[in-house]
């Protein structure tokens, strides 16, 4: 047991606690996890604006079969990370993930240097399939990472934290964007992000390295402990039970959220909170191209759009989240986002226009453009503030109750296919629904509020079941 000097509360930590209960020993990976949070989410926000300018450059009528190829480079990549899941350790499998992305987007730096006409429109077209890949993959695997360093009781209290690293990130390189995209274009917005995809990956890195340290310690503790004490069988969560479990193989993702009803239980949570967040993104573009053009004004608004949002969530996660999930619980701060989500939507059967727009578009009217697009500019900036202030570390904290293989391979395949496979599904319905039945704004937002009411159904019942297995893995 460590001693409480070990971590001495400096400067830098007594900040810290006046807005998260970091107890002595956590200090010093709080604050890397954090740090390294901060990587990643600004090396995806400096391309995110990118990204959403690609897929609306041509109409977006395009974002369906956008949205599709992204879905097949996830299945390309989803088993590729659950082999190298199951065959490597931690401080291999990371910052391999990490540099990996990264020479990617050297390749991308290059062609992007060389390339034009066709040739360099389908690289764009490429580029957008591998940012939204990408995202899906770097952010998943840091809170996998999280969620395997930090136990269910500290979850609650740190994750908070690190979600605000990640906040700030996110800012960083949305203004980044917003601030450069004039004036070193998108080749420089890409060598910023390489970066900090480094940065992250070495984060990484320096963190495996230290938790198998201590894995190895709590093993030779437990070795040469009494034997007695050998013959209790160990704890599902511990570091020698994870130790022991076999190595699955790239499909053993599916294969456990198929198998596992927690797993699926989650599942449908991602799909829900999918289906909400697909319609709002695919409004919020439509009213982006239908009110701004040029690729700079278009990259700026997104950049814009973002910054709103993460200003919004950064408030809400130094003010409330670090104390939300720890008292008002797991269940209660997941149902958050879904009852906003009921709200939002509901102010948009109201707020958007009644008629049917067949295309996609809306009426040319700039004072009702106007007013639509700032509507779902707010709404979206409170539901994203939401998610990524409350919905996301709680839901981080469900996955502290599952065992090592979990945490990664299956949690990937949540994070990736799933989330991903939605994406593709409720576009598609999203085009059916808005371009082939010609159905007004405002109908197909009514349509999403039942759904929003599911949502937040489970959401309660997931916190439960969340308590009920923490409960199973207690020694006895």
């Amino acid at each position: 047991m460590s001693a409480p000097h070990a971590d001495a509360p400096g400067l830098p930590l007594r900040i810290a606690r006046r807005f998260v209960d970091v107890r002595p020993g956590e200090g010093a990976t709080l604050l890397l996890g954090t740090l390294g949070f901060f990587c990643v989410l600004a090396s995806y926000f400096v391309l995110k604006p990118l990204r959403d300018e690609i897929g609306i450059a041509r109409g977006t009528e395009n974002l369906p079969w956008l949205w599709t190829g992204t879905l097949g480079v996830t299945l390309l990549l989803a088993p590729l990370f659950a082999w190298l899941v199951s065959r490597y350790p931690r401080r291999t499998f990371l910052p391999a993930t990490y540099r990996f992305f990264a020479l990617n987007l050297v390749v991308f730096v290059v062609l992007a240097r060389v390339l034009h006409g066709d040739a360099l429109l389908w690289t764009k077209y490429a580029f957008y399939f591998w940012v939204s890949a990408f995202n899906m993959f770097v952010v998943s695997v840091w809170w996998a990472f999280m969620a395997d360093l930090f136990r269910l009781e500290q979850s609650r209290r740190v994750f908070g934290c690190i979600a605000v690293g990640g906040t700030l990130g996110a800012i960083v390189g949305a203004a980044v964007t917003k601030s450069l995209v004039g004036e070193i274009g998108s080749f420089g917005l890409m060598l910023c992000s390489l970066g900090l995809l480094e940065s992250a990956a070495q984060i990484a890195r320096v963190l495996a390295k230290r938790s198998d340290a201590q894995d190895e310690t709590l093993r030779a503790g437990a070795e040469a402990a009494p034997r007695e004490r050998a013959t209790t069988a160990p704890t599902s969560g511990s570091a020698a039970a994870q130790a022991a479990k076999p190595r699955g193989n790239a499909w053993s993702g599916l294969q456990r959220v198929a198998t596992s009803p927690y797993l699926r239980a989650i599942g449908l949570y991602i799909v829900l909170q999918t289906l909400a967040s697909g319609f709002l993104n695919l409004q919020l573009n439509q009213l982006v191209h239908d009110a701004k053009s040029g690729a700079v004004d278009r990259t700026a608004a997104f950049a814009d759009r973002d910054l709103w949002t993460q200003g919004l969530t950064l408030a809400l996660q130094i003010f409330v989240t670090g104390r939300a999930i720890p008292y008002l619980g797991v269940s209660a701060t997941l149902v958050i986002q879904p009852f906003v989500a009921i709200a939002g939507f509901t102010l948009l059967a109201w707020a958007l226009p009644d008629e049917a727009a067949p295309g996609g578009g809306f009426p040319a009217d700039d004072a009702r453009l106007e007013f639509a697009l700032w509507t779902v500019i707010v709404f979206e900036a409170l539901f994203r503030a939401t998610q990524n202030g409350f919905a996301r570390p709680a839901r981080e904290t469900l996955f502290t109750v599952v065992d090592r293989e979990d945490k990664y391979a299956a949690k990937s395949v949540l994070d990736t296919f799933v989330l991903r496979g939605g994406d593709v599904l409720f576009a598609w319905v999203f085009r059916l629904l808005r371009t082939e039945a010609a159905l007004p704004a405002a109908l197909v937002a009514s349509a999403v509020i039942p759904f929003a009411g599911g949502w937040l159904v489970l959401s309660w019942f997931l916190g439960r079941m969340q308590q009920r297995l923490a409960g199973e893995r207690e020694p006895a």
